[in-house]
């Protein structure tokens, strides 16, 4: 048993507030990088100013100190944790006037300059595999890419990033010859890449665009879990950080991966899983030729089509295992019984 300091005392102690201003100060002398939520929007002669406040001071960054990409509007950061610079300190008025653009930027340098060193082989690789995609298809350029401000209803799981040049007709062998090293960078790729802590700044259904050091990156839906993804925004939400593990890099961002940090369940799916044996599913969608019956997140086996009809996915059944091939990631079998219909 403690002993007891005071009566009264649970182990808390009153903390009592200092004059901020001194630390304003030096963190403008400094160039420091800040942070603070922010709590509305003020407008003031035709600007917008966001309002963030460091304790009892009011800090305003004006419009064009946000730092705002193309279609973002000042609306984002409400609510939402922002980096800045302390600009200028007005004492007299109680006011600071801060900069997210310059704090941004110089993170995204330092970033930048990091990942130079400790994801060179993965940059590389990077380069020479939009070389070869364009090989196979030298119509796809780079102004085919998908800015944050565009509607990503449209986008597929991976974002083009390749420069445009001239058509050079291939051989079939070339191009079998091309796909196999190209399929062999991929797979080299998710195992290089450095691990980063990153911060969910929007999140759509086929992904989530995130924060890395003051540079964007994007979390297709197929990489936030080994399990079946229909919508990212039921997995992750605005302001979520976690590390994730770098897939690809280039100048106008970079693709990173959340489930390669988590355990792979196919590693012991030929162990856990016996040809014949029995177990509860899901059914996660319908195919044109069966469907998909998801036996735990990240391990989905194919089903053929039941003679009366499928039942909805996210019905519940017990499905047989006929095929396992860990290696390749495939397990195929039969539902023998609905337990539980969807819908």
């Amino acid at each position: 048993m403690t002993r007891l300091l005071a009566e009264g005392y649970t182990g808390e102690k009153k903390t009592f507030a200092q004059d901020p201003w001194p630390e304003l100060y030096e963190a403008m002398r400094l160039g420091l990088i800040m942070q603070g939520k922010v709590s509305g929007i003020e407008k003031s002669g035709g600007e917008v100013n966001l309002v963030v406040f460091i304790g009892p001071i009011k800090g305003m960054i004006p419009e064009e100190e946000i730092g705002l990409t193309e279609g973002q509007r000042p609306q984002f950061a409400v609510g939402n944790t922002v980096a800045f610079k302390v600009k200028h300190c007005d004492r007299a008025a109680g006011i600071v006037y801060l900069s997210r653009k310059e704090a941004m930027d110089e993170m995204s340098s330092r970033t930048w300059q990091e990942l130079k060193i400790e994801a060179k082989e993965l940059i590389e690789l990077s380069e020479r595999l939009r070389e070869l995609k364009q090989k196979l298809n030298p119509k796809i350029n780079k102004d085919e890419e998908v800015e944050e401000g565009d509607n990503k209803e449209d986008v597929s799981e991976e974002i083009p990033d390749l420069v445009a040049g001239e058509t050079v007709e291939l051989t079939d062998k070339e191009k079998e010859e091309i796909q196999k090293e190209i399929k062999e960078i991929q797979e080299k790729m998710r195992e290089v890449g450095p691990v980063r802590t990153c911060v969910v700044k929007h999140v759509i259904q086929f992904g989530a665009y995130i924060d890395i050091g003051g540079i964007s990156a994007f979390i297709p839906r197929s990489e936030i879990s080994w399990g079946f993804v229909e919508d990212a925004r039921d997995f992750l939400s605005v302001g979520d950080a976690f590390d994730v593990k770098l897939i690809d890099i280039t100048e106008n961002g970079a693709t990173a991966s959340l489930k390669l940090l988590l355990p792979d369940p196919w590693e012991t799916a030929d162990v856990k899983y016996a040809k014949g044996g029995v177990y509860t599913g899901k059914i996660v969608k319908e195919l044109t030729s069966g469907m998909l019956v998801e036996l735990e997140p990240g391990i989905t086996a194919f089903a053929p089509h039941l003679p009366f009809g499928n039942p909805f996915p996210g019905s519940e059944v017990l499905f047989k295992v006929g095929r396992v091939n860990a290696e390749n990631r495939r397990m195929n079998g039969w539902v023998i019984k609905v337990t539980r219909r969807a819908g």
